[in-house]
């Protein structure tokens, strides 16, 4: 068995990981090693870190870009919080169907699902809890 076979071994039970994840690992490090080892020699602090990072991340991911900006997404957000009341709107609570109309009213987005909404609401939530 070879020293990297052994090492792959122990580093899957140490960090309990798959052998195709240590392997994209590897060979991603071994594929950048002189700019790592550079990188080692010249940068620290942040940099370095920032560095490493740019070498190692992985690339992006196809799919089609976001639809919202983060300032569109913080407005949404914010109008949940606020009371309809508020609003002089009928109503006590915020239902989805609401919050797209309201949305759209105030210019926020041109157009957006019930399930986008859903989605910043519910992630919002995780991050809040």
């Amino acid at each position: 068995m070879s020293s990297n076979a052994k090492q792959d071994k122990q580093i899957r039970f140490e960090l309990n990981l798959t052998q195709p994840t240590v392997s994209k690992w590897r060979n991603r490090w071994l594929k950048n090693e002189d700019k790592l080892l550079l990188i080692d020699e010249s940068e620290k602090g942040i940099q370095y870190l920032r560095k490493i990072l740019d070498i190692l991340s992985d690339a992006p991911r196809p799919g089609a870009p976001n639809t919202f900006t983060a300032e569109q997404v913080c407005q949404i957000i914010s109008l949940a919080c606020e009371r309809p009341e508020d609003s002089q709107l009928p109503m006590s609570h915020w239902s989805i169907n609401s919050l797209v109309n309201e949305i759209i009213s105030r210019g926020i987005a041109e157009s957006i699902s019930r399930s986008r909404v859903a989605v910043f609401l519910k992630s919002w939530r995780h991050q809040t809890s």
